[in-house]
């Protein structure tokens, strides 16, 4: 079976304009970007769960149909049993899809940080390339004016788009076991950031500040 989602959104929800605000901006745009490759959109648990869904058996099942996984960055996203359930899921899937693609996996990964405050834990930013969206705030209209921010969701877009044909390529059903898929039990999960709760940033990053 195809994957049902070119990528699972992964963020700690907010309360206020400032996390509301990105994230329907993030979205709308980034679906804008993806769907040249995409006839589906991409999964954002608000929009897709359903009153008296068993939530946990529907996002473990999104997780492993998509792609891959957005993850944004803030610093309670550390703190969201949830948010690292997700996080962990991804990290098991993509352990087994990345063997499958073999040498085709390398330097790839099915994990795409977005920063949009905070300092990235040691355990992605070392490891994992990111893009740095920490200028937006409340008073950013529309992330579409500022060409760092487009430049960088597009270049997400078509790694998406990538990575989709490279995994479908293979002999083996990757979604094959999605229906039986689960997220890890929430006593099995950690925080990500361990030690200084502000060290320094050297990971690599796309800047996308405002112009």
């Amino acid at each position: 079976m195809p994957f049902k989602h070119p990528c699972f959104i992964s963020y700690a929800h907010g309360n206020y304009s400032l996390i509301k605000g990105f994230m329907d901006q993030l979205v709308n745009v980034l679906n804008d970007y993806l769907d040249p490759y995409f006839k589906e959109r991409l999964y954002l648990d608000k929009e897709e769960l359903q009153v008296g869904e068993r939530f946990e058996r529907k996002l473990a099942e999104a997780i492993c149909r998509s792609v891959c996984m957005i993850v944004v960055y803030s610093p309670k996203y550390d703190t969201r049993n949830f948010c690292l359930r997700e996080y962990r899921a991804m990290e098991i899937l993509e352990q087994r899809r990345l063997h499958l693609l073999g040498d085709r996996a390398q330097g790839r990964g099915l994990i795409i940080p977005i920063v949009l405050r905070g300092n990235l834990p040691d355990k992605i930013k070392q490891n994992i390339h990111y893009y740095d969206f920490s200028s937006f705030t409340t008073a950013t209209r529309d992330i579409r004016k500022n060409s760092k921010y487009v430049k960088a969701i597009d270049e997400i877009a078509e790694y998406i788009y990538s990575l989709k044909e490279d995994l479908e390529g293979l002999e083996i059903d990757v979604c094959g076991d999605c229906e039986s898929f689960t997220l890890p039990p929430a006593d099995s999960v950690s925080p990500l950031r361990t030690g200084n709760l502000n060290p320094p940033f050297p990971g690599t990053s796309s800047e996308t500040s405002e112009e």
